[in-house]
């Protein structure tokens, strides 16, 4: 899963590298790193995530869709 930057630059994540979810301009959710927003971090197929700090509503919700 991958976004492409405005400026055409993204990059792979990096093994146990913390990213945040960050709103662009033009409307979409990217992952980036917390200290630049400017670059989509790619996530690689098979590609395992802790999610964290999730609000408890969005956790119901996910655990429900999940199944």
């Amino acid at each position: 899963m991958c976004y492409v930057s405005a400026e055409g630059r993204s990059r792979d994540a990096r093994e146990d590298e913390v990213l945040v979810v960050s709103r662009q301009p033009h409307g979409s959710n990217w992952l980036v790193s917390p200290d630049d927003n400017s670059i989509a971090v790619c996530l690689k197929h098979g590609t395992e995530v802790e999610l964290l700090h999730i609000p408890p509503i969005f956790r119901t919700h996910l655990v429900n869709s999940i199944g």
